[in-house]
């Protein structure tokens, strides 16, 4: 059958059979490159950096970092996958079961965590507790060779400083300039000396700065070491600082060479998805027509594009199927994949009190909130959808903090992503692990609502969502 996939794991390297063409725009990203040239002498050349390659069997080669983004990609789309882990860690790798014994039970969940994924990002609060969680990881495997690439020399000479332990028994040797013949328990270096590396000397890469770790110079110099389809296997972990915001880029490169968090040390955040919804063809707004008219006639008192939002507040709240499919909602045995469903907390955002309330008149019995003092909710909070069928919040006010939402439905308009800044999404312990979605509209009738449009893509991006009209949006049409 044609959805139908089988996944092999070997090394560092997850084949899969046959190649899935919806994964190829998902597995890359677009990066700018400088050369010499043009009227100023330099100009801007854009390029599109893989992410993946092709077998000598045409299986799609990813690596194994990748595989969890892949296995919830392939998953949402309603593959059938089958996944066989070839990798075979033997004596090296063996863990020490008494240290284990004496460790407490914050520790024991560390090394439950490591013990369960050979690639994964742990969370630490500082430099400190990073080099605690560094020391458990080398105890834990006593006969694993460690090491530990950076990027500063000065990080290196302080990594190794405080990793070195005299009561343990083990040395951590700084690179000198060559590798030796025997490798030591420990070793820091520098990501250019990987390139000379012997891939056969170590089990375990520890990465202090991932982040740093995953530049186009740096990441290359990590599939040196481990090399595409070599045999080799390694255990590889990188040190995150918690509530990490990245752009979709360096999460993809950061999840390349050191996987998906693993160990966390406060409560998991949800991930957030874009749907655009293309809105009803509207009257072009004359060039004369400052900023605020423009607004205004485009967007804040448009009576077409209003009754379209309001319409689209009113097939969430309804859990109208038919429509949420249309609007690319992904569904789970039968009912849309939505945070707290079928009592989803649904928040449509407005740019100004004036939107808010023609909204209001095709929203009967929802709330409006904005920060214009006298209003007479300036002083309340917002509601986190109890008791209500819904409310309207004004940008002013959600920048507070105030955005209590498992759907926002974004009906401003213009660009910026102030109203986001506060916007945090956590899962709760009673909540299953599903997306935030943030609705917003794909406004073609003027050239400068196409243009907010872009700057409002772009800006999704730099926040690290889930931009249904960038990547994602390229492989549903490929898959189409």
């Amino acid at each position: 059958m044609d959805n139908q996939v089988r996944i092999d794991i070997y090394s560092m390297v997850a084949l899969i059979d046959p190649a899935v063409p919806l994964l190829a725009p998902l597995l890359a990203y677009r990066r700018k490159r400088f050369e010499p040239g043009g009227k100023t002498g330099y100009r801007g050349r854009e390029e599109e950096l893989l992410l993946w390659q092709f077998d000598v069997h045409d299986r799609m080669a990813v690596p194994v970092g990748l595989l969890p983004r892949v296995m919830r990609i392939l998953t949402e789309q309603a593959y059938q996958v089958t996944l066989t882990d070839h990798r075979k860690f033997k004596e090296p790798f063996q863990h020490d079961a008494k240290f284990t014994k004496s460790l407490g039970a914050e520790d024991r969940r560390l090394v439950k965590s490591v013990r369960r994924d050979a690639v994964g990002q742990i969370e630490v609060k500082n430099f400190a507790d990073m080099i605690e969680k560094m020391r458990l990881i080398v105890s834990l495997y006593p006969r694993a060779h460690v090491l530990i690439p950076v990027g500063i020399r000065k990080t290196a000479w302080k990594v190794r400083e405080r990793l070195f332990s005299e009561e343990a028994g083990w040395g951590v040797h700084l690179f000198a300039g060559t590798w030796p013949l025997k490798p030591p328990r420990c070793m820091v270096c520098m990501f250019g000396a990987m390139y000379r590396c012997h891939t056969e000397d170590w089990q375990i890469i520890l990465l202090p700065d991932p982040l740093g770790a995953a530049s186009d110079r740096h990441s290359e110099a990590m599939a040196t070491l481990h090399g595409n389809f070599n045999k080799k296997i390694h255990r590889v972990y990188g040190f995150v600082q918690p509530g990490l915001r990245l752009g979709r880029r360096d999460r993809i490169h950061l999840e390349m060479l050191s996987g998906e968090v693993i160990y966390r040390i406060g409560p998991a955040p949800a991930s957030v998805r874009v749907l655009w919804l293309r809105t009803p063809d509207c009257s072009a707004i004359g060039k004369d027509a400052t900023a605020l008219e423009f607004k205004r006639k485009a967007y804040w008192h448009s009576d077409r594009r209003n009754d379209y939002v309001a319409a689209v507040a009113r097939a969430f709240q309804g859990q109208d199927a038919t429509k949420l499919r249309k609007y690319g909602v992904p569904f789970c045995g039968g009912e849309p994949a939505l945070r707290n469903t079928p009592k989803s907390r649904i928040l449509v955002l407005v740019a100004s009190t004036e939107q808010g309330r023609e909204l209001l008149k095709r929203l009967p019995g929802w709330k409006l909130f904005d920060a214009v003092p006298g209003s007479g909710n300036k002083g309340a909070k917002v509601a986190r959808g109890e008791g209500s069928a819904g409310y309207i919040v004004t940008e002013a006010r959600a920048a507070k903090g105030e955005m209590h939402a498992d759907i926002i439905i974004r009906a401003g308009g213009s660009a910026g992503t102030g109203c986001f800044k506060a916007f945090a999404p956590q899962i709760g312990a009673k909540e299953k692990k599903r997306d935030v979605f943030v609705v917003d509209f794909d406004d073609q009738f003027d050239g400068r609502a196409v243009r907010d449009t872009a700057r409002r893509c772009r800006e999704y991006e730099l926040l690290g969502w889930d931009d249904d009209k960038g990547a994602m949006g390229a492989a549903r049409a490929r898959k189409s």
